[in-house]
């Protein structure tokens, strides 16, 4: 930091406090009264909504504008938001956006190189703020929605986060298992899977599409936190609406935004092509290959090396068409105002027959690095999107 922060006590006693009360206030609870289903089943279902209204809301809406969204989708994503007690959206976009902009630099909020712990939680124990003037979110400022929930934060948090589930306890007769379990343990519980994000996701795993910043890729951390494990490709792509784009990767926010766009409540789904996808996980293998090559004896390493320049001149080629045949997409859409009917089928025709061939060129440079990685005996790990 560039200069001296204060430490902000509200944040270091509540953050150090309510896990504790947390962990003693439920083991009481259960000692003398046992936990009930409404427990339970209140806990899970506060947890999914305030946990998809920071993942699919702050996160994938408001910070990045991956797609766009129903004024009453927007509205729930504030007040359970609020309830996930991690600050108004006001502050946690911006916050957010900065960490992009400067990543593992001293502007970033959350900076991994000043360690595990500070990544973590110790970042919000000082009220230094990068971007006071959210100067990162003029698109927020004059949202009235947003305004609105940063005014009344506190009293929407407490209200929708700690007085909501005991009320629903009460109605099932057990007010303090209402409040202490759908309240309190699971805003601790969100508050570290969000956290986790913040370090771990910038500490274990895989970087599967850049090496430039120190995101990483960890399918169990996404598990824990609504499919935001996948970091090291939203670091790449941040404004794709998914952060697990195969079919298999674990990611809810991302079937939400989808199912949501369904009923017509989201629209408007960024994706990233997958040319693009395509490009960013072969260059990030080539460059994990090349210095197993130094491994390899000196007669077989200019052979291995010979082929894995070609397989790099391959896909270089296939990009290079890809660009072309982007331009002339454009051009495509262009002429449909002023072509006439056969003119644009001629048009369309040609580009959909130049998308197939760099298709196929990209296929040939993925079988090629696939055999190439089998003969060095490794596992190939380029996937599709």
């Amino acid at each position: 930091m560039n200069e001296k922060a204060k430490l902000a006590w509200t944040n270091v006693l509540f953050l150090t406090l309510s896990p504790l009360v947390a962990v003693v206030g439920v083991s009481i609870y259960l000692f003398y009264h046992g936990l009930q289903a409404g427990d339970l089943w209140l806990f899970f279902v506060m947890l999914t909504l305030s946990g998809f209204a920071i993942t699919a809301g702050y996160h994938r809406y408001f910070s990045h504008r991956t797609y766009e969204c129903h004024p009453i989708l927007q509205f729930l994503y504030l007040i359970f938001g609020a309830a996930a007690l991690q600050n108004s959206v006001l502050h946690w976009a911006s916050d957010h956006r900065c960490h992009h902009l400067y990543t593992d630099q001293e502007r970033d909020p959350y900076n991994i190189k000043k360690g595990f712990f500070w990544a973590h939680m110790g970042w919000i124990f000082y009220q230094y703020k990068p971007d006071r003037n959210f100067e990162t979110i003029p698109d927020l400022k004059i949202n009235k929605l947003v305004l609105w929930q940063h005014r009344y934060y506190m009293p929407i948090g407490i209200g929708i986060g700690f007085v909501l589930p005991t009320l629903i306890g009460f109605a099932y007769g057990s007010p303090w298992g209402g409040f202490l379990v759908g309240g309190l343990l699971r805003a601790v519980v969100l508050h570290h899977t969000t956290f986790l994000i913040n370090s771990a996701a910038h500490w274990f795993g895989r970087q599967t599409y850049t090496n430039k910043n120190s995101a990483r890729d960890n399918g169990v951390m996404a598990f824990f936190t609504f499919g935001e494990g996948y970091h090291n490709f939203h670091h790449a792509f941040p404004n794709d609406y998914r952060n697990g784009i195969l079919f298999h990767h674990w990611d809810p926010a991302k079937w939400w935004i989808r199912l949501m766009s369904w009923v017509g409540m989201t629209w408007r789904l960024n994706r990233v092509s997958e040319w693009a996808i395509a490009e960013a996980q072969l260059r990030m293998n080539l460059l994990e290959v090349r210095p197993l090559l130094e491994k390899q004896p000196a007669e077989r390493r200019q052979s291995l090396q010979e082929r894995l320049d070609n397989v790099a001149r391959q896909f270089e080629t296939a990009m290079a068409r890809m660009i072309q045949v982007r331009q002339e997409y454009r051009k495509c859409l262009a002429a449909k105002q002023v072509a006439t009917g056969e003119e644009y089928r001629r048009l369309k025709s040609e580009w959909r027959l130049k998308k197939i061939q760099c298709g196929k060129a990209l296929a040939e440079a993925r079988s090629e690095y696939v055999q190439f990685l089998r003969e060095l005996q490794l596992r190939p790990v380029l996937v599709s999107s």
